[in-house]
Order: C-alpha cells, then sequence, then structure tokens
C-alpha cells in the first residue's frame, strides 16, 4: 500500500528519544514549518485556482436555444466600373489581357465576320478559339480577330485556359439583386461563383415530339452548356445579421437583448483600430451584424485563402470558387475567473466561427423563363428552345448557428466534495514532508559519527557491568 511504501522509504519507526532533546526539537519544529507552507500551498491551489479561477465547484447547466441568419446585400456598386478596383475581378471589360494567343470561347452563338463585317461562319455556344491579335474599335464595337480565320464580337466571348477550352481562367464580376441571390436555402446560403448552364429539352424516349413528350435535360457537352459565370462582386461587403434566444433548467428563457454582450461594441460606435468584426444594434428589438468579411475574419480566413480540401490538383482553390461552410456557435456563460465564484456572475455570449472540412459547397436552382434576365442579359438567352431551360449553380457560403455554453450556480455538495479532495492531499503532504525530512536528519547524524559515539558509550558500559561482575569475587569474601 502507499502507506507502507512511505514506511519502508523513512526506513521503520524512527526512535526520536534516540537522537536527543535538541535534534528532536530541531527535527520537529523544521517538519511543521515545511508542512505548514505545503498545506498552505495546496489550500492556496484550491481555494486560488480550483475555485476562484476555475469555479469547479459550480455546478453547470447546459445552454439551448435558437439562433436565426439573415443576409442583405447593403449598398454597393453594381456596374463592371464599379467592380475594377476588386482584385478578384478580371476587370473593367473583357479586352484586359486578350493579345495574341489568349484562349476565348464563345458565350452564346456567334458570327464569324470578315474584314467587311460579312458573315462567313459561325461559332457554338461553349466553343473556343485562340485570338490572333488584341481587339480593335470598330465604330464603338470591339471585336478580336481569331487564328481560324474572321474576327467576333468581344462581347460575345469570354475567357480561357488552353488546358481545357471551356474552363475558366479569369472571371468577371456580375450583381444579381439580393432577392434572386439569396433565395437558396432559405437564406443561408451565400453564392460567390455563379455558372448559368443553358440545357437543351429532349424526349426521354428518343422521339422529337417536344411539345407531347416527356422531357429529358442531360448533363451532355452536346445537351448542356455554360453561357456565363462570374464572381458576385463586392460580396464581402453584404450584411449578417444574428438574432438568438436560448434557456437553461437556472433562468428559464432570455433573448440575445437580456444578456453581456461580451467584447462586442455598440454598432455606430467610435472603434479604435477599424470597425470591429462584429457589433451589437438596439434597434428592433436587438441584434448582432457584421459582414461576409468580418464573419470570416472571426475564423481568420478570407474567400482567397485556400481550401485544402478541395481535389483539384495540388489541393489549390480558393474558397471564393470552391465555397465553404460556416458553423457560428454562440457561447453563452456566467463562468468569468474570479468574478463568479458564487454563481451570480453576469450572463453573457461570444461567437465561435469554425469552418467544416468540405470539397466543395453549392447549390443550384432552375429558373423560369420571367426570371432568366435577373442572372443574365437579354444577349445570353438568344436561341434557348421553348422546352429548354436555365440552370443556375452556384458555389458559395454555408452559414449555420447553434446557441450552446453553460450556466453555472453555487452548489453546496460540489462545494463540499472540492474541499473535501483536499483533506487527503493535506494528509499525504504532511506524511510526505515529514518521511523525508526525518529521513535526512537522521543520515546527518549517522555521517557526525552520533551513532558510532553513542555505540562507543553503551560498549564500555556493558564491558565496566561484566568486569564488576567477574571481579566481585564470592559472597562472603572479604575485601
Amino acid at each position: 500500500s502507499s502507506l507502507g511504501s512511505i514506511i519502508d522509504f523513512c526506513g521503520g519507526q524512527l526512535d526520536m528519544g534516540s537522537l536527543g532533546s535538541e535534534g528532536l526539537t530541531a527535527t520537529e519544529r523544521q517538519v511543521q514549518r515545511l508542512t505548514l507552507i505545503v498545506q498552505a500551498f495546496i489550500c492556496g491551489y484550491i481555494l486560488i485556482y480550483v475555485i476562484f479561477y476555475r469555479n469547479h465547484h459550480l455546478k453547470l447547466e447546459p445552454v439551448t436555444g435558437n439562433v436565426h441568419v439573415d443576409v442583405w446585400g447593403g449598398a454597393h456598386g453594381h456596374t463592371q466600373a464599379d467592380f475594377e478596383q476588386l482584385a478578384y475581378c478580371e476587370g473593367h471589360g473583357a479586352s484586359v489581357g486578350v493579345q495574341a494567343g489568349t484562349c476565348l470561347v464563345s458565350r452564346r452563338k456567334t458570327s464569324l465576320l470578315d474584314d467587311s463585317w460579312n458573315h462567313i461562319g459561325t461559332l457554338s455556344p461553349g466553343q473556343s478559339v485562340l485570338a490572333a491579335g488584341p481587339p480593335k474599335d470598330f465604330g464603338g464595337v470591339l471585336r478580336v480577330p481569331v487564328q481560324s480565320g474572321g474576327i467576333v464580337d468581344l462581347q460575345d466571348m469570354r475567357r480561357c485556359s488552353h488546358q481545357a477550352g471551356s474552363a475558366p481562367e479569369l472571371h468577371r464580376c456580375g450583381f444579381v439583386n439580393e432577392v434572386d441571390l439569396l433565395q437558396m436555402d432559405g437564406g443561408r446560403f451565400v453564392p460567390t461563383f455563379v455558372q448559368v448552364v443553358h440545357q437543351k429539352a429532349s424526349c426521354a424516349d428518343g422521339s422529337s415530339y417536344l411539345d407531347t413528350c416527356q422531357l429529358d435535360y442531360r448533363a451532355t457537352p452536346e445537351n448542356q452548356q455554360v453561357i456565363d459565370e462570374f464572381y458576385i462582386g463586392y460580396i464581402e461587403r453584404y450584411k449578417v445579421q444574428f438574432t438568438h434566444a436560448f434557456q437553461s433548467d437556472i433562468i428559464g428563457q432570455m433573448t440575445l437583448d437580456e444578456a453581456s454582450h461580451l467584447d462586442m461594441p455598440e454598432c455606430g460606435g467610435a472603434a479604435f483600430g477599424g470597425p470591429p468584426a462584429i457589433c451589437y444594434d438596439r434597434t428592433g428589438g436587438g441584434h448582432d451584424e457584421t459582414t461576409i468579411a468580418g464573419l470570416l475574419s472571426l475564423a481568420g480566413l478570407t474567400l482567397d485563402s485556400n481550401n485544402m480540401e478541395t481535389n483539384h490538383p495540388g489541393n489549390l482553390e480558393a474558397f471564393r470558387t470552391s465555397g465553404m461552410k460556416l458553423h457560428v456557435s454562440v457561447q453563452y456563460s456566467n463562468v468569468e475567473s474570479f468574478w463568479s465564484w458564487a454563481g451570480l456572475g453576469t450572463i453573457g455570449y461570444r461567437y465561435h466561427v469554425d469552418v467544416m472540412p468540405a470539397q466543395s459547397v453549392w447549390r443550384s436552382i432552375i429558373l423560369k423563363p420571367e426570371s432568366y434576365r435577373a442572372w443574365v442579359n437579354a444577349g445570353d438567352i438568344v436561341g434557348i428552345g421553348k422546352c429548354d431551360r436555365l440552370v443556375i449553380w452556384a458555389d458559395g457560403i454555408e452559414i449555420s448557428g447553434r446557441v450552446a455554453g453553460h450556466l453555472g450556480h453555487l452548489d453546496i455538495t460540489n462545494l463540499l466534495l472540492v474541499l473535501s479532495a483536499s483533506i487527503p492531499l493535506l494528509w499525504l503532504a504532511s506524511n510526505i514532508v515529514r518521511c523525508l525530512l526525518l529521513r535526512t536528519t537522521s543520515g546527518k547524524y549517522e555521517t557526525m559519527g552520533f551513532d558510532d559515539e553513542r555505540d562507543g558509550l553503551k560498549g564500555r558500559g556493558a564491558g565496566a557491568a561484566l568486569s564488576g561482575e567477574d571481579s566481585g569475587g564470592h559472597p562472603g569474601d572479604s575485601p
């Protein structure tokens, strides 16, 4: 047992009387002094660290609730000229960077013209060509020569890579009104990159009677073409609003307006070092407000950060095109170090934002004909058949939220358990200190020759007694 090990380490029971009164008094004083120091340290650890700092004596009750997320566009630019200053946009007009050898792909059915503007051929939607030189201005219309012969209207083309003619290398920035843009997933999905896909209708039975047959939309190059793709300009400035309520067995039901907004300034106030990542707005019953950029900053990222989970070569793809999942946790607590040891701390909350691993996060919607113009220009929908359709494929940010945390209150049972746990520690510390000090003191006296001297005295006494007995003679002998 542990007690037996301590006794064995001490070398058995020590005869304190054999040390002499002076040695015994000094040793006991040292034992008492060191024991009090160690016990005071243990008591301080229990009181200061365990109770006042960590609040382990409090009984914690879980917090549950709900979070509502709302996103809207806010005030920002809507035109290509407004997007020129954005680093991730291709630039104003498709002519930026176009030169001999630049890969171009047609957005729609496009006419090939000669120098006299006569029609000499047609490019199908999605067909790629190489530019023979930079664009030229023909009466206010930019046209670019192509290496296969002829010239094309630059507004009907977009840039692409040489390796895959239909894969975009650079993207323009576009605008979509917030009602249409944020209709996916109940407004909790914010598109960042949009592809507009033209799907041609066909008959499921293989016939050509599109007016009467069951329609089929096949995802093949012959039946599906990307007619436009773009980034959502100024998406980082879009506003994000959080409202939440919470409850626990201790305090019942409450709203965020009744809690303390920890580390969160009020919106519109003076902020040192720039605008805060998130702020509290008292209007409308109270809510917390941030932007897409502010929300990402809480996770330590931007949309141009690399998504290491992507399946692209080399695991290289920005979140702007791969999409991402943001998990927002509202952590409620009334436990603060040194201030809530009695369980009466202020109830407050903080935000924690985590990015959940995902290769790609996307949504899709099928547009009705009356909604086409909210996403593309009229020129992009030329040639769409009566039964054809447009599909929006959007990569973006999925935002989810939850209420979590714990509220603590003083519980006598928990407090007694914490305090009672210190009693064995105090006893054990006292015995260990006494054992170590007595063992050290015993070794000290042996080194000084104390035991040898004592043994010598015992030997002489024993010898004297023996010689006296031997020389005493027989009873009755005369001296």
